[in-house]
């Protein structure tokens, strides 16, 4: 009788804990939420080739491996061709399509991790424009053909405009939308300093520039 009695008291006590637990968590945001650009901006970038090497503790053995350096460039600066980059930066705002949730535990355990699914609005022309002659085409025009992106710099994979854009108006959430740079296809034979227009333009309309640092490029 008083194993029943213990019983039935610690089902009701943990039926009251588990009801007092279980509330309309307001503070749990659920799953999915869609990107707004809400600005661009744009530096000039050094990145050059290194060798970094570092002692493995466990075997003293010396280990070595490609890596490189990056380095933001001053308006007016000089660089290489072959080290040359833009680094166009996206200011992304996320907004939240999901509903508060109940839960029975507390928040720091309840919510699942957020997930993207992509621009609200996607990008419809992302153009690139230069303001002197440079590589055959003319001050103002477009030169989105001499360029590729390079999503991650350690990287060798390099996409057209069309096809980081396709990436980029996906909604699998698996392209980190960022911070790409831009590189030139081949090198740009100029005594001038330079300076790169980037506009974006959202299917809605909505646009946003960026002009680079000016900058001297040589061999």
């Amino acid at each position: 009788m008083k194993r029943k009695v213990l019983l039935l008291f610690t089902l009701v006590a943990l039926s009251e804990l588990l009801f007092s637990c279980w509330k309309y968590d307001d503070d749990c945001i659920v799953a999915n939420y869609y990107e707004n650009i809400i600005g661009i901006s744009s530096d000039i970038i050094q990145v050059r080739d290194t060798i970094t090497c570092y002692e493995q503790t466990t075997s003293d053995s010396i280990i070595c491996r490609n890596t490189k350096i990056i380095n933001l460039q001053e308006d007016s600066a000089i660089i290489k061709n072959q080290e040359f980059h833009i680094k166009l930066q996206l200011g992304i705002q996320a907004v939240s399509i999901s509903e508060p949730t109940f839960s029975i535990f507390t928040p720091a355990y309840a919510c699942p991790p957020s997930t993207s699914i992509g621009l609200e609005t996607p990008i419809s022309r992302l153009e690139v424009r230069c303001n002197q002659e440079i590589l055959g085409i003319k001050s103002g025009e477009l030169i989105n053909d001499k360029l590729s992106f390079i999503n991650d710099i350690y990287s060798d994979e390099k996409l057209s405009t069309d096809e980081w854009l396709s990436k980029v108006n996906a909604t699998d959430n698996s392209f980190y939308i960022g911070q790409p740079y831009l590189k030139f296809n081949e090198p740009i034979n100029s005594s001038e300093f330079l300076t790169f227009e980037i506009t974006i333009t959202l299917e809605n309309g909505e646009k946003f520039s960026t002009t680079t640092n000016a900058i001297k490029v040589i061999d």
